[in-house]
């Protein structure tokens, strides 16, 4: 069977499954529109399109098992795409405010003493995120290490945005909790 004849939706079942050749088919499909779409955003910037683009379909891919058919995938990618952009022109702002602090950071390095610190801290967090209940993490981990938005996850895992948010705000509350002694004296 031609994996074009396809639908979105039925691309995206075999996507879900781990198919590599349907998703192949839908990046087929939608690399050279969402590029176009970026590099005009982007005022002909290519590189910048063509990196969005392939984080867009790295997250699409890395999110597979959560897509829930009914939306258009046509709908999402371009969503996503303005979404990336938006984030990419924030850090790029942020970046920009903040490098004379970077600067200053670079020339010292971390002491031994700072580094174990560092490691403590990010296994703590670690903990902590692996203690959240099943479905609160799944959201968490949606939102932080895929970098989807509210709206997306709701649609990949088939509930309401307000679910997501409750999660979400479940999630902050029961980390800030469980890391409550990192806080430093006066703050809070």
């Amino acid at each position: 069977m031609d994996l074009q004849e396809l639908s979105d939706d039925g691309l995206m079942t075999r996507v879900r499954l781990g198919d590599a050749r349907a998703f192949e088919g839908l990046y087929t499909r939608y690399a050279q529109p969402i590029f176009a779409f970026l590099w005009r955003s982007t005022g002909g910037d290519a590189e910048l399109a063509a990196d969005i683009r392939q984080e867009i379909f790295l997250q699409l891919w890395n999110a597979r098992d959560h897509w829930r058919s009914g939306g258009s995938l046509s709908a999402y990618l371009f969503r996503a795409a303005r979404g990336r952009l938006a984030d990419q022109r924030r850090r790029a702002a942020v970046r920009e405010r903040d490098r004379p602090v970077v600067a200053e950071l670079q020339a010292a390095p971390p002491t031994p003493d700072e580094l174990f610190r560092v490691r403590e801290l990010a296994a703590r967090v670690a903990s902590a995120l692996d203690a959240l209940p099943e479905r609160t993490r799944e959201v968490f981990s949606l939102k932080w290490d895929a970098g989807l938005r509210y709206r997306e996850i709701a649609e990949l895992l088939g509930v309401s945005v307000k679910t997501v948010e409750y999660h979400m705000s479940r999630a902050l509350s029961l980390l800030a909790e469980s890391l409550e002694d990192l806080r430093p004296a006066g703050d809070g």
